[in-house]
Parts: structure tokens; sequence; C-alpha cells
């Protein structure tokens, strides 16, 4: 949990009024219109804020600026943006754009690779293995605790043909588990959020 109130002081955690500050700033109107986020919808998906490192020319100042960095996914372009936030002035002083860099996976991307996968043929073994450890039926990701993890093709993982845009694509591999239960295992799996598609990959 973030410290609560309105601002940190010099390389302070980020407040949580600082978090929500400095993401409704680097969310500039272009942005969040011409960008979708995980569920397609208008605006990119937000996957964190972090605290910029001090210029060495700033190190000795008595009073250094705050800046954060937040990071987004496009998912409509599928590319990371991230914007570095001066919180003392409140401008946005550097926007990048990178293809083919994938941070963690965030909360709501695993709970919508769940989806995805639950919607999907590929998904009736999920479907079969939690009825067999619960005797009710998989309805929902609200039923399972799931964390996900990035999954890439690159020179150290081939990878088969059908998976081969993951890495300029968002993929995940899900880790599922019945709440309060046992393990069910889905890593054969890989949800191509970008696609809204799921391969087989074992």
């Amino acid at each position: 949990e973030p410290p609560a109130g309105e601002r940190g002081v010099g390389r302070d955690g980020l407040t949580t009024d600082e978090l929500r500050r400095v993401e409704r700033l680097a969310l500039t109107p272009g942005l969040r219109s011409g960008s979708e986020d995980v569920e397609g919808d208008r605006g990119p998906e937000v996957l964190g804020t972090d605290l910029v490192e001090l210029k060495p020319s700033e190190v000795d100042d008595a009073a250094p600026p705050r800046r954060a960095e937040v990071s987004f996914y496009d998912y409509k372009d599928d590319q990371l943006v991230l914007k570095t936030v001066n919180l003392s002035t409140g401008e946005v002083e550097k926007t990048e754009t990178r293809e083919g860099e994938q941070p963690p996976p965030t909360r709501a991307e695993a709970v919508e690779a769940a989806e995805v996968l639950l919607a999907d043929p590929l998904g009736a073994g999920l479907k079969q293995d939690y009825k067999a450890a619960t005797g009710k039926a998989l309805t929902g990701p609200g039923q399972l605790t799931t964390t996900a993890m990035i999954y890439r093709v690159d020179g150290e993982n081939a990878g088969p043909d059908r998976v081969r845009a993951c890495g300029e694509h968002r993929c995940v591999r899900l880790f599922t588990k019945v709440t309060d239960g046992p393990w069910i295992d889905v890593r054969h799996l890989v949800i191509d959020l970008s696609a809204g598609t799921v391969s087989r990959i074992g």
C-alpha cells in the first residue's frame, strides 16, 4: 500500500494522492482518445508508476524535483508508452513509445486473460478440472486465484508458429488456482491479449 497523504518528500515513495495525480497528468487527451486498454475500451492500460532517479546535477539540491514515470500499454498499436511527469510543475517532461517490450502483466490483464481462456474451446480442460475439484461449474475468473507471466517468442524461445507474434503482441501464460483450493495447471496454453486468442504450446 502506498503511503497516504498529499505529497512525499525527496526520495519518499509516491503517496496515493501523488499516484492518482501523476496518472491523471500522464493520461493526455491524445493518448486517451487514440489508444485502447486490455478490454478494448478507450484509453491505455495502466501498468505501473515509479519514482524516477534524480539527475546527477540535482542530487545536491536542497529541494530536488520529484518525477514519476507512468507505464501504459496501448493495445490498439501494441506499444509500451512511458510518460515522465514532474510532480512539482505538473508537466509531462518526456514521452517514449517502445514496441516489443513487455513489462509484467497487471492483475486486470490476468483477469482478462482468464476470461479469454474461459470463452475459448481450449478452456474446456480448466472448466473440467475445476468441476472435478469443487463439484461446481466454473463460470468466471472471480472463482479463481490467477496470476500471469509474460510469454514471448525470441532467440531463446522459438515457440510454435501460432505464437510467433508473442513479443510484438502482449501474450501471457496463466497460473490458476481454485480460490482456497488446489492449483489447476494451464501452463501449456498461451493467451494473446492483443489478438484475444488462445494457443496450445505443449
